[in-house]
């Protein structure tokens, strides 16, 4: 005989105090009538043979503000409540930096304590040691570099740069200035750049016995993670001449050298670091996209992206997200209760999980010697219509991780109950927040 069970997803609006709650019940329950009972401090299902009793922590339900209660499908209960929080509940605060901000932070902190999230093999030289860490302006700084310099300036790098540039008064681009524009922010020998997606350091801080080139690319030699790319040598009298790599922060995450050694002991016992789990991987790459989008939402203040990439290879392939940013921070309560032979086992605590809420859409497009395309899943012209909307915000990834981002959003849509899975055409999806 089939257990009747009741799987529950609430997700917790703070800024609306309002909680949205889904049920799905089995259907050898629902032989009975079957009754939701909404009380301040917990939500039961009965059908008169079996109760199902879900406590959620650190919120306060309104049992007489429930509203838009209604079946969806044959299984599915939804309807939404108001509520309070808890006093007891812990509430985080926000912080007003930026997420570039932190990460330059912790990479002053830590300098030679980089590990791949893939196995947690250190990449970084014992002997590494950054003289500067500083941030890299956006992506398209070079497009408003003429309205910067007003007065004399140089770099030693080119000629460009020796040159002084006047400030024309009538935002006239000067050669040298279009000279300056095609020319790339590359790290001195003892520096390391940060963006809020990558950082770039001279290939002298990396070990290779951990680290290997492939087409251009970084690879893990322990795990195979792809790290990031070669970007190229440099020259010029200021700089020594020397190859740059451009790491990603999603493949890598930085050890804190004030971290105690009981936490220590735990990632990486007797000083030699552990193999790490796929999911262990995953997490951190659903964290570092998270605080992506958090933070280019924050800083371009938009809240619908394209995120693209391009596979440099005999095939070409690249991929294209279209991802619209519903809620940044959800409280999100999940349980899956079956039935039980004793009241004290029909009874489950709920605490939540905080997720960024997503609409997307994907494309794959790879091309080949037959020069055929094929599109996952079929879209329409949408793509075409975001790409000319200057309101959408664009973010250049690389190509392992728009597939990884990719599962990670089919994974959270497949969790969900099957009339929350789409909305408007785009499929939902939710990402963990740290």
């Amino acid at each position: 005989m089939i257990t009747p069970d009741v799987k529950f997803r609430a997700e917790f609006k703070p800024l609306l105090s309002t909680l949205s709650l889904s049920l799905e019940l089995s259907e050898n329950l629902l032989c009975q009538d079957v009754r939701v009972i909404t009380e301040p401090h917990q939500i039961t299902i009965d059908n008169g043979s079996n109760q199902f009793v879900f406590e959620l922590e650190s919120l306060i339900l309104l049992p007489a503000s429930c509203r838009s209660l209604r079946w969806a499908g044959d299984r599915e209960v939804q309807l939404t409540l108001q509520v309070q929080e808890d006093s007891n509940g812990i509430i985080h605060p926000k912080s007003s930096s930026t997420n570039q901000d932190f990460l330059v932070s912790r990479i002053q902190s830590s300098h030679n304590q980089c590990h791949c999230v893939g196995c947690g093999v250190n990449i970084f030289k014992s002997r590494s040691n950054f003289k500067r860490v500083l941030p890299l302006p956006s992506e398209n700084w070079s497009d408003f570099a003429d309205i910067w310099f007003c007065h004399n300036h140089s770099h030693g790098a080119t000629d460009a740069q020796k040159g002084g540039v006047s400030c024309s008064g009538d935002g006239s681009n000067p050669d040298p200035m279009s000279k300056l524009k095609h020319f790339p922010m590359l790290p001195r020998v003892d520096d390391c750049l940060v963006s809020s997606l990558y950082m770039l350091l001279d290939s002298s801080h990396v070990k290779n016995s951990n680290v290997t080139e492939n087409s251009g690319k970084l690879i893990c030699k322990r795990c195979g993670n792809f790290i990031g790319f070669v970007k190229g040598e440099r020259n010029g009298d200021s700089y020594q001449s020397g190859v740059i790599y451009k790491i990603y922060h999603h493949a890598v995450s930085f050890m804190d050298m004030e971290t105690s050694l009981s936490d220590a002991s735990d990632i990486y016992p007797n000083k030699e670091p552990v193999v790490f789990s796929c999911n262990g991987t995953q997490q951190h790459v659903e964290d570092f996209m998270s605080c992506l989008l958090k933070d280019q939402s924050q800083l371009y203040t938009s809240f619908r992206f394209i995120l693209t990439s391009s596979l440099q290879a005999k095939e070409q392939s690249n991929i294209s997200i279209l991802l619209w940013l519903l809620d940044q921070e959800l409280s999100v309560f999940t349980g899956h209760l079956p039935s039980a032979s004793t009241p004290d086992d029909s009874c489950m605590r709920l605490s939540s999980s905080k997720y960024m809420k997503l609409l997307y859409k994907a494309t794959l497009t790879t091309l080949g010697e037959s020069n055929h395309s094929r599109t996952l899943p079929k879209v329409s012209n949408i793509f075409d219509a975001w790409r000319l909307d200057n309101t959408v915000h664009g973010i250049s990834l690389p190509y392992p991780l728009c597939k990884q981002l990719i599962q990670l959003l089919l994974t959270s849509t497949k969790s969900l109950m099957k009339s929350q899975r789409s909305l408007n055409g785009f499929h939902v999806g939710f990402l963990k927040v740290r």
